[in-house]
């Protein structure tokens, strides 16, 4: 089917909502190709999109025909799983609690029970959620740290981690077969509004058990830390705070940025990867002369932190609050008592070669999963029981202490930095120093991820570069070279099966720790090239 006969399908459909044909009619030709050319698709981070009019946008029409084929799909799991229910929680962006309510109503359609949060939640503790209330799966509505004009949808599993591709391929089939398009469907019968159901109280408070138990030092004097904290117009505002002022810890809100907000209007970027995320929170910060400012992304699955340092507020990288972490709780829990027998870190492929020379030298099992959380989550799910957990990190600022969550969780990574900035004070030393002496203890690393935005297709974009690694790996700088696509390991005299799910990402190796990998965007049309390179550890 063209765009052109997808798009008169749509502009034909009496019932179309005024608001979404209103915005139809006034589309160039180039944005309705771009709206109707496809269906939408799961990527690395669930399904995000634009929203707007058009099968390639999130809508309520869209959302309904995705949560369809979900329903199909957990029809065909049987009663016994289904009947046990779907979580759906939501964010502060446009539509989110409209989209989350579509969800339900297309659930309870099909006699598939819900529950739904009253309120916006982070992504985290709807994966809780989905574990505590024994439900089949969840969905969350959000597109994370995306701009302000996207939405997403996620599907969690029963374990609560979001469904690998092996499971979000089975649910698109079910999606590609649904086929209108445009779905009708409004749950005004009361016997139907029976399977809506309210996530129960209680789980807030047992989420905030879990994440207060990752403390190693709760008791330690507080008074002199002050904390800065802006979640960014997002979810995080209110369990950041419940949790870290129950803990005792001072802490002053960015009050432009702590109410839901769609529009994100008092921040230049949402996502606190980035700098610029952070010019409302240093304002407050140099007048209160805090110690720490920390900020969580829209749907508080990811935290950032900058630290003040020789006078200056410095932003650290996923990668080095990552190190910083496991270098605190390997050391601490080692003092406390409280290091496990066979313990486990878990990481994914671009993170950093830091935390994995910090873990051979601390006889901590270390393993790297691909690019994306839920892989992470997957791997804790199938940890045997003599292995244990010990804390989960990925580069693009996702952290996991306590695994009775399944996701990266920026209110756990917000309480664990506060005490390690607390830790470390009461030593006279900053966040910076305390990387410092990791760095002289390990080896020195600088960790640079760069994008680039494409507008032509991502796939070729890598394709190009893949059809260069014959030539590549006969340099001698050069060790290995590993094509995740292929499944092929390459070095210079043989090549060897990577056992690694299919995905387009190749990665470089040189010596000593150091590599670069290229790999498309899951969330964004956009490339991301990453570079990890080890100075010797005497240098």
């Amino acid at each position: 089917m063209t765009w052109e006969s997808n798009y008169k399908k749509w502009i034909d459909f009496e019932s179309l909502d005024p608001s979404l044909k209103k915005e139809l009619l006034k589309m160039s030709q180039e944005d309705l190709q771009d709206a109707f050319y496809k269906d939408l698709e799961f990527g690395t981070g669930g399904l995000r999109a634009l929203m707007g009019p058009g099968t390639n946008r999130l809508n309520i029409y869209t959302v309904r025909k995705i949560t369809e084929g979900y329903s199909q799909w957990l029809i065909k799991q049987g009663s016994e799983n289904y009947s046990r229910g779907i979580v759906i929680a939501y964010d502060n962006r446009y539509m989110s609690k409209e989209f989350a309510h579509e969800v339900a109503k297309v659930l309870a359609y099909h006699h598939i029970p819900s529950y739904i949060f009253d309120s916006l939640r982070p992504t985290p503790m709807l994966s809780y959620a989905v574990r505590k209330l024994k439900a089949f799966g969840g969905v969350v509505i959000t597109a994370s740290h995306n701009p302000p004009e996207y939405n997403g949808y996620k599907i969690y599993d029963e374990t609560g981690c979001q469904c690998v591709p092996s499971k979000t391929n089975e649910i698109a089939k079910n999606i590609v077969n649904i086929n209108d398009e445009i779905i009708e469907n409004n749950v005004s019968n009361r016997d139907l509004l029976e399977f809506i159901n309210i996530v129960p109280e209680f789980v807030d408070e047992e989420y905030y058990k879990e994440v207060w138990s990752i403390q190693l030092h709760p008791d330690l004097d507080k008074e002199s830390l002050t904390i800065i904290y802006s979640p960014q117009h997002g979810t995080g505002n209110v369990p950041v705070n419940s949790v870290l002022k129950k803990a005792n810890y001072n802490i002053i809100p960015v009050k432009c940025q702590s109410n839901p907000d769609p529009y994100f209007t008092n921040t230049r970027n949402p996502n606190p990867e980035d700098l610029d995320a952070f010019d409302e929170a240093i304002k407050v910060a140099k007048k209160t002369d805090a110690t720490i400012i920390l900020s969580t992304d829209p749907d508080c699955d990811r935290a950032s932190v900058m630290v003040k340092h020789n006078g200056k507020y410095v932003l650290l990288t996923g990668n080095q609050i990552g190190v910083i972490i496991l270098n605190y709780i390997i050391e601490e829990k080692r003092k406390n008592g409280t290091f496990p027998d066979n313990p486990v870190v878990l990481s994914t492929v671009v993170s950093s070669s830091l935390g994995e020379l910090i873990c051979d030298k601390n006889h901590v099992r270390f393993e790297k999963t691909l690019t994306g959380f839920k892989y992470i989550g997957e791997r804790i799910s199938k940890l045997n029981k003599a292995s244990n957990f010990l804390f989960a990190y990925e580069e693009s600022n996702g952290f996991l202490l306590n695994p009775s969550i399944r996701d990266k969780d920026g209110v756990q990574a917000c309480l664990i930095i506060a005490e390690i900035a607390n830790y470390y004070q009461h030593l006279d030393m900053t966040l910076i120093d305390a990387l410092k002496q990791i760095y002289l203890r390990y080896g020195f690393f600088e960790d640079k991820l760069f994008t680039q935005k494409l507008i032509t297709n991502t796939k070729n974009y890598i394709n190009t570069f893949r059809k260069s690694i014959p030539t590549l790996i006969q340099s001698n700088e050069i060790a290995k070279i590993e094509d995740y696509e292929s499944s092929i390991i390459y070095e210079k005299d043989k090549k060897s099966l990577l056992e690694y799910p299919k995905t387009n990402l190749i990665k470089i190796y040189y010596s000593n720790y150091s590599w670069m990998a290229i790999r498309p965007s899951g969330t964004e049309p956009k490339v991301k090239v990453y570079y990890c390179n080890c100075l010797e550890d005497d240098q």
